[in-house]
């Protein structure tokens, strides 16, 4: 029997590289269903662990989702993933303008803190997971196709192309070392016609991106 796509989506969360990921939700051509978001938080240490999940569930409530399975944490370092759905259902199309706009409040906080472009209750759960993420010096948050990264203290946020969700969902370890997932990203971009700019919370939009050492 085939499996759904809420089905495949949690393979991939518990372990499994070879199942549909984030890309199975957002490239669903199907009728309007519920589309399972993956997310996933790892932090350098757990110590603000409850902060910033609660504000990840805070921000993901804002764009109208809700939680549709959480799976236990992980300890040393710390690290935790869930499935968010949409209230409602919808299309492949709706799920990546959500996402797009996700990460458009996110940028508009580290680049200009202007929550005037973006709806209240979004910004102001921006705002409370970068703060919640202040004592994480190193931390990776997955939302779909929204990556928010943390290295030595400067937060970077950057919309997932294809090919780089790919590249997470077959090298899940990645995601247990932010300088290495963005390394990896950045030189899968180097390969793409159209690479994309990080934006970063003490500097404009720049057209190339920053040096990983």
């Amino acid at each position: 029997m085939q499996r759904t796509l809420q089905q495949r989506v949690e393979d991939h969360l518990k372990g499994d590289s070879k199942a549909a990921g984030i890309a199975a939700a957002l490239t669903h051509s199907g009728a309007p269903v519920q589309l399972p978001v993956p997310v996933r938080i790892w932090l350098e240490n757990e110590s603000s662990s409850v902060e910033v999940q609660d504000a990840v569930k805070d921000l993901l409530d804002s764009h109208g989702f809700v939680v549709a399975r959480a799976y236990p944490p992980k300890q040393g370092s710390w690290y935790r993933s869930f499935a968010f759905r949409l209230r409602r259902a919808s299309t492949s199309d709706e799920m990546r303008r959500r996402m797009e706009k996700l990460e458009r409040g996110i940028e508009l906080q580290l680049v200009t803190k202007n929550q005037a472009q973006v709806d209240q209750a979004q910004g102001d759960a921006v705002a409370k997971l970068l703060a919640a993420l202040q004592d994480s010096p190193t931390a990776l948050i997955q939302i779909g196709s929204v990556l928010l990264v943390k290295i030595d203290g400067v937060p970077m946020v950057r919309n997932l192309t294809q090919t780089e969700i790919a590249l997470l969902d077959r090298n899940p370890s990645l995601l247990d070392n932010p300088r290495s997932a963005l390394c990896a990203l950045n030189d899968a971009a180097d390969a793409s016609p159209d690479p994309r700019a990080l934006h970063t919370g003490d500097s404009e939009r720049r057209e190339s991106r920053p040096k990983v050492d």
